[in-house]
């Protein structure tokens, strides 16, 4: 979107309440999106929250076992509610926009697929609360358990000291950007959602 016009005509002022409508729609919260537009004061203080934002990706190691559950169906359904799981002080932490690694578990014990948060933990049509994730690529080729064992940064992260029994794990920004360089590199195609930040979601800027 180019706006175009001279000095005082109101440019930066319709940029930024795009800005702040786009933000929030992005976030899922269409509700506020919507009332921040209706309402200046409403506006400014959701300016002032997005300004603030961290801009710290978070990565999640996320397990399925095939015999409830497989990533397969992700990429059929696109969008699947996730259960709430073991190590639950994880949970609440997950936000909007997250990157999730998958990861399955026997028979195949290898990373699998790359995906995305859409909706944080709540109950999204069910009685248990889960987090809603969102298809983003299958990885070729990746990780296994042993070479996760064997591998001497991410043998010590959460995932592999649990020995990926459980459902959703914490990786640490240094562990994150790691396993994502080793999965690129062996999947080429998988770096273009590693620099691409236009699906992120990011601070706004004034």
């Amino acid at each position: 979107m180019i706006l175009y016009g001279p000095p005082g005509t109101g440019k930066t002022y319709y940029a930024r309440r795009f800005a702040v409508a786009w933000l929030l729609h992005r976030q899922g919260l269409v509700g506020e999106s919507e009332a921040a537009l209706a309402d200046p004061q409403k506006l400014q203080a959701a300016e002032r929250r997005l300004c603030t934002n961290q801009v710290s990706r978070r990565v999640w190691w996320v397990v399925a076992n095939p015999r409830e559950w497989n990533w397969d169906r992700l990429f059929k359904e696109r969008r699947v509610s996730y259960r709430y799981g073991r190590i639950r002080r994880n949970y609440p932490l997950v936000q909007i926009g997250d990157l999730v690694i998958g990861y399955q578990s026997t028979p195949d014990k290898r990373v699998v697929a790359l995906a995305r948060v859409s909706q944080p933990l709540g109950e999204h049509g069910g009685e248990e609360p889960t987090i809603e994730i969102e298809a983003v690529a299958p990885i070729k080729n990746g990780l296994t358990y042993d070479e996760l064992a064997a591998d001497r940064v991410l043998k010590e992260s959460e995932p592999m000291r649990f020995r990926n029994q459980g459902t959703l794990f914490r990786l640490t920004a240094d562990e994150a950007d790691y396993a994502l360089s080793l999965l690129a590199e062996r999947d080429t195609s998988l770096q273009t959602y590693f620099d691409d930040d236009s699906e992120a979601v990011g601070p706004l800027t004034v």
